[in-house]
């Protein structure tokens, strides 16, 4: 936005939309990231020391460990749940690859025996 109308002219379009995802990406990370840490730590370090004014240490520790374990259980279903969601992208990825390699295979067969007109011929609609 400060640069003059020529350098807008000379530049291409594609160039405009890389420098500005890279600065967006850079800006993301170097200031909206360790701001988003900083005040979900701040506000973590609040709420717990909220419950521990209001709750005492013994309640206090008494729900720890119930998330702890509840955490736990929870950690255990989502990686079965995981796992489960894996095996069947990575069986389907399998496909996918199967089926563009037969298809490529078979495009490669056409050319090497010269049998476009035969196959366009098939698939020519009446």
């Amino acid at each position: 936005i400060k640069k003059n109308f020529i350098f807008f002219l000379k530049k291409k379009k594609s160039e405009f939309l890389t420098l500005f995802s890279e600065e967006i990406t850079m800006a993301t990370r170097n200031y909206v990231g360790p701001l988003l840490i900083l005040f979900t730590e701040v506000i973590t370090l609040t709420c717990f020391l909220i419950a521990f004014i209001f709750l005492g240490q013994i309640k206090l520790i008494l729900i720890f460990i119930f998330y702890f374990f509840f955490g736990i259980i929870i950690l255990r279903v989502i990686s079965n749940i995981s796992k489960k969601i894996g095996l069947i992208r990575s069986e389907v990825s399998e496909k996918k690859f199967f089926l563009l390699n037969n298809i490529f295979s078979n495009i490669r067969y056409l050319i090497l025996e010269n049998k476009r007109s035969y196959f366009f011929e098939l698939l020519k609609l009446d």
